[in-house]
């Protein structure tokens, strides 16, 4: 037994039954039992990320986040209901009509007319969320609905399983992705623990099959292959995650300096042609309409633990009496696009590390200003954030499940004294690690002048992380 780490074996032998209890026998109503599963499973990580410290330990946690994800294949989404629209859409498209085109309740009024239609019925029409909106999801996630789907038209359970070995494929190629930027950006290994441990990426991804998981398996992709100067397939890697969620088109900027403005117009023509190849199937005059439409609705409409978003529209109410929900949605989004913009143009270096840092910024002022941040949205903030000097996005991944207290009641009602209390204590945070970054950035400056001027050490390797003097 010496050779074995034994608080390591017991971290996870006991999130076994944890993550089974949490996925297999909770709803998301249950409010005190998914706080407790979820905290448990936390705490449980935090011991596993503490005792791997040498390369084997770390190894076999990074396999043990892996059977996670294995062990609830086979649970249905219960914390979730989007699950539904995912095989709606995907049987729209083995009956040959175009998601993007009809609403659900067109369709559902048009059944009689339709004759054999497979699996499309009344019934899966009630369990949609968003009965009166055209879909949102893009070209990657619509053929892993159809696939689905075309094995299982009949069965949403089967179809279910499915779509979840494909997100566990992009899991497993997320963490190996991640392993790898570890040695380009000369990062301990250990770092990719934060992603593939974390419960709220394990649980929301795969156990309630959310397709964040396929665009950051080819957002990290796109990085890897830029960071290691391979531009023009990054530029693919990036389209794919585009046409999983477009989220990553607004991080964009901050590649244009890195590659310079003549690559970056290649790049971006790249990333353009590939993303429009990828639509066309799906494309026409009143599908590019519905689409937009939908994106406006989604982000003008629909509100869910929202910090300044909500605060803004509280305020133009409060002093016009009147619901401010597209100001306050533009506001977000010039605010975020300007920070963005200004950051790409002024970042002080170009660095591997910077590069990470300023993508998270960028995510982090997006979900700060956004109408929306369901549980699953953080997913992508973990994995940027494993190899940045921030940890706030692993906090706020444990902070927000306290918003499921949302399902406790019938109609559904936000607390909003708790989501204001994790944005509190998310912000406060980012506001310590921010000091904390400025602090040590200032004093590896100090000692670099130091250095220069009293111990003639005017050049350092590109990857050392600070400036070494043997005598010093």
């Amino acid at each position: 037994m010496r050779n074995w780490n034994l608080p390591l074996l017991i971290g996870l032998l006991a999130s076994v039954p944890m993550y089974i209890a949490l996925c297999y026998f909770t709803v998301r109503t249950d409010f005190y039992q998914v706080l407790f599963l979820y905290l448990g499973l936390f705490g449980l990580s935090y011991l596993i990320y503490q005792c791997a410290n040498s390369e084997k330990e770390v190894k076999l946690a990074a396999v043990g986040g892996i059977l996670f994800r294995v062990l609830i294949l086979f649970s249905f989404p219960n914390l979730s209901d989007d699950i539904y629209r995912f095989y709606w859409d995907g049987l729209l498209i083995i009956n040959d009509i175009a998601p993007f085109q009809y609403l659900p309740s067109e369709i559902l009024a048009a059944l009689p007319e339709m004759g054999n239609a497979q699996g499309i019925s009344p019934k899966l029409f009630s369990s949609l969320n968003s009965q009166e909106y055209y879909t949102i999801y893009p070209p990657v996630c619509q053929w892993i609905f159809a696939t689905a789907a075309s094995i299982f038209p009949q069965s949403i359970g089967g179809a279910t399983v499915v779509m979840k070995l494909f997100l566990l494929f992009f899991e497993i190629g997320s963490i190996l992705v991640l392993h790898a930027l570890s040695k380009v950006m000369d990062y301990d290994a250990k770092l990719t623990l934060l992603y593939a441990l974390n419960p709220l990426v394990i649980v929301e991804l795969v156990g309630n099959v959310h397709f964040e998981s396929a665009m950051i398996f080819f957002l990290l992709t796109g990085i890897y292959l830029l960071l290691k100067n391979k531009w023009k397939l990054s530029a693919l890697a990036i389209a794919f995650s585009i046409c999983s969620k477009l989220l990553p088109l607004m991080l964009l900027p901050f590649f244009i300096r890195r590659l310079g403005w003549k690559k970056s117009l290649m790049y971006f023509s790249i990333v353009g042609i590939a993303t429009l190849l990828m639509f066309a199937p799906f494309l026409n005059a009143s599908i590019v309409q519905n689409f937009a439409d939908s994106i406006g609705l989604y982000f003008g409409k629909f509100e869910f633990n929202a910090s300044a978003y909500h605060l803004i529209y509280k305020a133009g109410e409060w002093f016009t009496g009147e619901p401010f929900y597209a100001f306050a949605s533009r506001i977000g989004a010039i605010t975020t696009f300007l920070y963005i913009l200004f950051m790409a143009y002024r970042e002080p270096d170009l660095s591997h590390d910077s590069l990470l840092r300023q993508l998270v910024g960028a995510m982090g002022i997006y979900f700060l200003f956004t109408s929306t941040v369901h549980p699953w949205y953080l997913a992508t903030l973990v994995a940027l954030a494993a190899y940045s000097c921030f940890r706030f996005p692993m906090l706020w991944s444990a902070l927000i499940v306290f918003t499921y207290a949302t399902y406790m009641q019938q109609p559904y009602q936000q607390i909003f004294w708790i989501n204001g209390l994790e944005y509190i204590l998310v912000i406060a945070y980012l506001f310590y690690e921010n000091y904390q970054y400025l602090k040590h950035t200032a004093l590896r400056k100090l000692k670099r002048k130091h250095l220069e001027q009293e111990c003639g050490l005017n050049d350092t390797p590109a990857k050392s992380k600070a400036p070494v003097c043997s005598q010093c």
